[in-house]
């Protein structure tokens, strides 16, 4: 169980890679009444001190404590008008370093503010101290590489019409095909927890793009600061064209893909729509009537769209809607506002820039307030917090991923200056008598098995599989009463999360006795350290029903030596895990568990 959870993790907080960093320092108690008290701390901050931080600055007589809190505040709300009236009122040859970093950082949010190459111009000239360097080198990266010309994202082909595309998934991560300049097509992670789109080192030198000294600069990652590159990139999808879309260059965890794109910095001029119901993103110039959604803050840290969360006693506070994350989680900041909560396994996850960083796995289900949302989390995981926390000025707590995002839709709307998400989540049916039948083959089994999984209950929240494997004299027969939710349907064989079992006198299994019954028809293996190859593939089911899936494939070890392990997943099938398959180096299929009627086209 542990191989398989430590591959589940693999993919998590991708987006999180590339966030440009956010404070980790916990809340000092809040001051009583002083005319130039702390109006926010951004190091931890709810809803409502957000809400009331303009009238605070208005009693307020330190006129750069003002303008560096507004600064911040008009930059993280991304309020172009409010960045363009703020600095005007920053001297780029007397502010201190202090202001012009704040007044640098908004006009990069900012679109095409006036006064931002002097600015920047101002700041990279500069002496700074240690602890300023780091801002100051992602600004003077970022205007080497704009130079002159300050647009960017511009569209030149199909900016007036909407656009519609499919969605593909790689394990839990959202996918698109994206050409780059006008070169090459790849497959792009769709990830709202990057600060910027990405392209990784292979695809840049495929590609010819180069790394120029001018443009490099760092970013903080679940394992630490990494360097990174910035360039400009053109790219297309279907009739839709931009050029000048700006990307940081950086080694990712995942082969094969071309990188990744942050949609609500690269759609910046578009609603961007991602429907994890049906499948589907949409771009559209204007918004979206959509009814069945609710209305979040827009507010965006490190780019990145916030929302608060609580749970129990612990305080309200920022985390990042992450699409790039696999499963939500806790930063330990977050975890010692409260009591701890039980552990049951250490996890390393890969990250971006050939890091790595330390998660634990709980035993705990919350309930969780996500205002106006509520949700239950179950077995949440902790993020260990590296000493890059210390060079960032906007702390977020951790990360909403997507086992809550599945089965919704999420709505990024810069015209009403909204985030919208669907409160309740729906995945595909998943019907009291449905089932599906499984093919266990392979070299290392002496004949190969069958299991047929039939749906027989169904509530609002679980779902009961009658599980039928058949053995040369006997067919074993047991119940699994499981969570439906999106984790649950990629599960299989040994993988079931079940909340109970039992067999057909009703008594019931443990877990380890679960284990044991697939035991005798599985090949267990160990994931080696080694990075994933994820291909978007097309496939059908009984001839029939085309289906659009991806195929991740890694490096494992078995009792047999080395191996390659390969998942294929088609996300519109509620048995959403069509094939593993486990193949020896010179080609053998060592052991094969798939979905009967599918097939790879």
């Amino acid at each position: 169980m542990k191989n398989i959870l430590t591959w589940s993790c693999m993919l998590l907080s991708l987006g999180n890679s590339y966030a440009i960093a956010q404070s980790s320092r916990p809340t000092p108690p809040t001051s009583k009444s002083t005319t130039n008290k702390t109006c926010i701390r951004w190091s931890g901050f709810t809803r409502q001190q957000l809400t009331n931080v303009d009238k605070c600055l208005r009693k307020h007589t330190d006129k750069q404590y003002v303008l560096r809190t507004r600064l911040t505040k008009a930059r993280i709300t991304k309020h172009n008008k409010h960045i363009s009236q703020l600095i005007q009122q920053v001297s780029p040859q007397k502010s201190p370093t202090g202001l012009l970093l704040k007044a640098a950082l908004a006009a990069m949010v900012g679109h095409e503010v006036p006064h931002t190459k002097r600015l920047f111009s101002a700041l990279c000239r500069r002496k700074v101290t240690k602890a300023q360097q780091f801002k100051q080198r992602i600004i003077c990266s970022y205007a080497a590489m704009m130079g002159s010309r300050l647009t960017r994202n511009t569209c030149t082909k199909g900016c007036k019409r909407s656009h519609h595309f499919p969605l593909r998934f790689a394990s839990n991560s959202p996918m698109i095909s994206v050409t780059i300049n006008k070169k090459k097509t790849f497959p792009m992670l769709i990830d709202t927890g990057a600060s910027t789109s990405v392209i990784t080192t292979r695809t840049a030198k495929q590609l010819g793009i180069p790394l120029i000294p001018e443009q490099m600069y760092y970013v903080n990652s679940p394992g630490g600061l990494i360097k990174t590159y910035r360039a400009l990139v053109d790219i297309t999808m279907g009739s839709l064209h931009q050029v000048r879309v700006p990307v940081s260059i950086i080694d990712l965890p995942i082969g094969n893909i071309g990188g990744i794109i942050s949609p609500q910095t690269t759609w910046e001029a578009f609603a961007v729509k991602i429907d994890f119901q049906r499948f589907s993103l949409t771009l559209s110039p204007r918004s979206f009537q959509e009814k069945a959604v609710v209305s979040m803050p827009w507010l965006f840290g490190g780019l990145n769209p916030v929302v608060f969360l609580s749970f129990g006693k612990r305080p309200e506070r920022p985390f990042t809607l992450d699409t790039g994350a696999a499963t939500t989680l806790f930063k330990e900041s977050y975890e010692r506002l409260g009591t701890p909560l039980p552990k049951k396994m250490v996890s390393k996850t890969l990250a971006a820039g050939k890091k790595s960083t330390t998660s634990w796995v709980t035993t705990s289900t919350l309930k969780i307030s996500m205002p106006p949302i509520d949700w239950h989390l179950r077995n949440p995981l902790i993020m260990q917090e590296k000493d890059a926390q210390k060079y960032t000025d906007f702390k977020r707590f951790g990360l909403v991923g997507m086992d809550f995002l599945m089965g919704r839709v999420l709505i990024l709307d810069p015209f009403k200056k909204a985030l919208f998400l669907s409160s309740g989540a729906s995945l595909p049916p998943w019907k009291k008598g449905d089932k599906a039948t499984f093919l266990i083959s392979g070299t290392t089994l002496t004949k190969n098995r069958h299991v047929v999984e039939t749906v027989t209950a169904r509530t609002k929240s679980t779902v009961t599989l009658k599980v039928e494997l058949q053995l040369p004299n006997k067919t074993n027969t047991f119940f699994l009463l499981m969570n439906d939710n999106w984790k649950t349907r990629g599960s299989w064989l040994l993988s079931r999360q079940a909340v109970r079992a039992w067999d057909k006198k009703k008594k019931t299994i443990s877990k380890r006795e679960q284990i044991m019954k697939w035991l005798k028809v599985f090949m267990p293996f160990r994931v080696s350290t080694s990075t994933p190859k994820i291909e978007s593939i097309q496939g059908s089911l009984h001839k029939k029903l085309r289906l659009s899936c991806s195929r991740v494939s890694l490096s494992v070890q078995t009792k047999k030596g080395p191996a390659t392990l390969s998942i294929i997943e088609c996300p519109k099938r509620p048995w959403r895990t069509m094939r593993l398959r486990l193949t020896h180096p010179k080609g053998s299929i060592l052991w094969q568990y798939e979905r009967q009627g599918f097939q790879v086209h």
